[in-house]
């Protein structure tokens, strides 16, 4: 297992912040352990 340090994760993170859109190669994906919960209105 590849082990990094926190700092180079925070500044892996703020630059994908950055990006506009999802790209070929990063998709924003959000946790969603209850789905019930967060339900869109049909």
């Amino acid at each position: 297992m590849i082990t990094r340090n926190e700092q180079y994760i925070k500044s892996l993170v703020q630059e994908f912040i950055k990006l506009p859109n999802e790209t070929e190669w990063l998709e924003f994906k959000e946790n969603n352990q209850d789905p019930a919960i967060k339900t869109l209105p049909l």
